[in-house]
């Protein structure tokens, strides 16, 4: 296992240096049967074709990444939007239902007042209707 791990310690990305594709590895730090593979990979890093398949792999892991940020941002809108569009819908509802109970409370009053012998337009007047409004609730006769 300890050899495995001293292996591996080939990759720590504590090595590496501003280009990620690079690594501070010597040699000399690691067992003599470990050396080929490390000659092996500074060898690749220095063919100009394997760099510029790095380059082109960043590159495309960039825009990738750019890619998910503005599928992510657009989501995000869309979900305020429709978060928006779900208030604004249930104040409207709230608004209708509080209408709703003010036209049958005005309703109940004017069938009580009638009941009294008050008169239409007093009653109108009283609530503050005019005599079309009046006229058009349910508890008017």
């Amino acid at each position: 296992m300890e050899i495995a791990n001293l292996l591996l310690s080939i990759f720590d990305q504590a090595n590496r240096q501003e280009n990620h594709h690079i690594m501070n590895v010597k040699e000399t730090d690691f067992p003599e049967k470990f050396r080929p593979i490390i000659r092996r990979l500074q060898a690749a890093i220095q063919e100009k074709e394997i760099q510029d398949i790095m380059t082109v792999e960043d590159d495309f892991l960039s825009e990738l990444n750019e890619y998910e940020n503005r599928i992510a941002e657009a989501t995000k809108q869309k979900e305020e939007a429709q978060r928006k569009q779900e208030e604004a819908q249930r104040k409207q509802e709230e608004a209708q239902r509080k209408q709703e109970e003010e036209r049958k409370q005005k309703e109940e009053a004017i069938k009580l007042l009638l009941s009294l012998g008050l008169p239409k337009e007093e009653i109108a007047r009283k609530l503050g209707l005019s005599p079309e409004e009046f006229e058009g609730l349910d508890g008017v006769e």
